[in-house]
């Protein structure tokens, strides 16, 4: 059985990457569901056996392509460091470096610019907006406000 799964992730794992190309080169709307297929080695059938539609892949994609950012910023920045301006410039630099790092994502984010459906472009908003504020929250929730502690990282 365990073989069966981890060929099944497989195969998910190829759609995935095929689908990541697909949509960072053409878009959302110019992207081949064909094209995918053919990339990834697999049937259109075992396609929407995993995502109902091209809508759903898209923005499975999208959400696991922020997520992944969002993880490395989580996984490089030091929480032990409490000085608001090291922890705001560590975290800027982190997000620099994967965004240089993954250029695909980068053209994935860049195409939503052009999606004209009005569900898709509302729900990447709210997933957005969700996921800025839990990054927020986590990057900033233990800094050291007070006077002291920055007079005293200076001395």
């Amino acid at each position: 059985m365990s073989e069966f799964l981890n060929q099944d992730d497989a195969r998910r794992s190829r759609i995935l990457e095929a689908a990541l190309v697909e949509f960072a080169d053409k878009g959302y709307k110019k992207a081949s569901t064909n094209t995918i297929v053919r990339e990834a080695n697999v049937s259109k059938g075992l396609l929407f056996h995993y995502f109902i539609s091209k809508k759903e892949l898209y923005l499975h994609l999208y959400r696991h392509a922020r997520k992944s950012i969002t993880n490395e910023l989580y996984e490089k920045v030091n929480f032990a460091d409490r000085d608001v301006l090291n922890r705001i410039q560590e975290s800027t630099i982190v997000k620099i470096e994967s965004y240089l790092s993954h250029p695909l994502f980068v053209k994935l984010f860049e195409s939503i610019e052009s999606l004209q459906d009005a569900d898709m472009v509302k729900e990447i908003v709210d997933f957005n907006n969700s996921t800025t504020e839990e990054t927020y929250e986590k990057l900033f929730s233990n800094i050291d406000k007070s006077i002291k502690y920055f007079i005293l990282q200076k001395i």
